[in-house]
């Protein structure tokens, strides 16, 4: 079956630059299968309730497909009931790019989207999307509400950030340090205030992120190396060693702040990718901590609190699958590295 649905795969990417509308006949013709296979099987297990979901969800796409001038694109949060109510048929673009890749001719579009200025870190699933729209099969009117697509899948990132942000700085930072005493509204208030603060700089910043260079999640993935490697530290040590002193993340936060952002501006580093300086401080951190673990360790050892809500006996096997799981993350880096088949 596989290798049936590369020939396909094979046939359609074939026809995307050429004949984009018979590409569009091809996948069509290809869901129109699965629509019908699907409606066709008897329910008896899992298996084939599995095999009735994509037979309608294929109906929907098909309905879409064939008739765009009736059909638009919407988010998890759009109210579909609505377009039914207006005879239109919505499509989410993930589903969409989903079947797309099972068809085995998702590549041909990523690339084209790629070509067009698309960052290559960008989410495959939208940058699918994109590519059928630049190469012609996917009809226009099928795009008509995919900026509200894509604002709706920033907005809901965007929202969950603006709310961790606020959580971190009033119950981490503001509340310990000013607000011993403070009631929760108070807390709250503070939180939003915080919130509101950084929603409007991040608005005025935004315009300026098509100066990235490299795309807006290499550009976030670097930013998170300011403080996501101290954090992966002090977890590490924290449950490798009971005497990790206090004074240890102290230490070890501020120089990586530092340093990392040394790298940010001085250009004899901008020779090397952000996730080999990353590493190389994590080497550096793992150092320090051993240090403050000689030299200051804790008064007295730390013991995991127990609940007694269930059984904390060790698995005895623990140890070893830890092991195992450690060297196959190892090999497969080094399978696709330089050294390997990457070369």
């Amino acid at each position: 079956m596989q290798s049936y649905i590369e020939t396909l795969g094979r046939m359609i990417s074939a026809q995307v630059a050429p004949h984009p509308r018979r590409a569009r006949r091809m996948l069509t013709a290809a869901y129109s299968w699965v629509r019908f296979s699907g409606k066709c099987q008897r329910l008896t297990d899992a298996k084939s309730a599995y095999a009735r979901m994509n037979g309608a969800v294929a109906r929907s796409l098909v309905r879409g497909l064939r008739h765009p001038d009736r059909a638009v694109c919407v988010n998890i949060f759009m109210p579909c009931e609505m377009l039914h109510a207006m005879g239109l048929t919505p499509m989410f673009p993930e589903g969409l790019s989903v079947y797309v890749a099972c068809t085995a001719c998702q590549h041909v579009f990523a690339e084209r989207a790629e070509v067009s200025g698309i960052p290559e870190s960008f989410c495959s699933y939208h940058k699918t999307m994109l590519g059928m729209a630049e190469t012609g099969v996917l009809p226009k009117p099928l795009m008509g509400f995919f900026a509200a697509v894509m604002f709706g899948a920033i907005l809901s990132s965007f929202n969950s950030v603006l709310n961790s942000a606020s959580t971190i700085f009033t119950l981490n930072v503001w509340q310990p340090i000013w607000g011993k005493q403070a009631s929760n509204s108070k807390v709250v208030k503070i939180g939003q205030i915080f919130g509101t603060a950084v929603g409007v700089v991040s608005i005025a910043i935004a315009p300026f992120v098509m100066f990235f260079g490299t795309g807006i999640m290499n550009f976030i993935n670097e930013c998170w190396g300011f403080f996501s490697m101290p954090l992966l530290t002090a977890v590490l040590f924290g449950l490798l060693s009971k005497k990790a002193p206090a004074i240890a993340p102290k230490i070890v936060i501020p120089i990586h702040i530092v340093l990392y952002g040394l790298t940010k501006v001085i250009p004899f580093f901008s020779r090397f990718h952000y996730l080999y300086v990353v590493f190389a401080l994590f080497v550096l951190e793992c150092i320090i901590y051993a240090i403050c673990i000689k030299v200051s360790p804790r008064q007295l050892a730390w013991e995991m609190p127990d609940a007694k809500v269930m059984d904390m006996t060790p698995w005895k096997n623990g140890k070893v699958w830890a092991i195992a799981g450690a060297a196959v993350v190892a090999i497969m880096y080094l399978i696709f590295s330089p050294l390997g088949i990457g070369a």
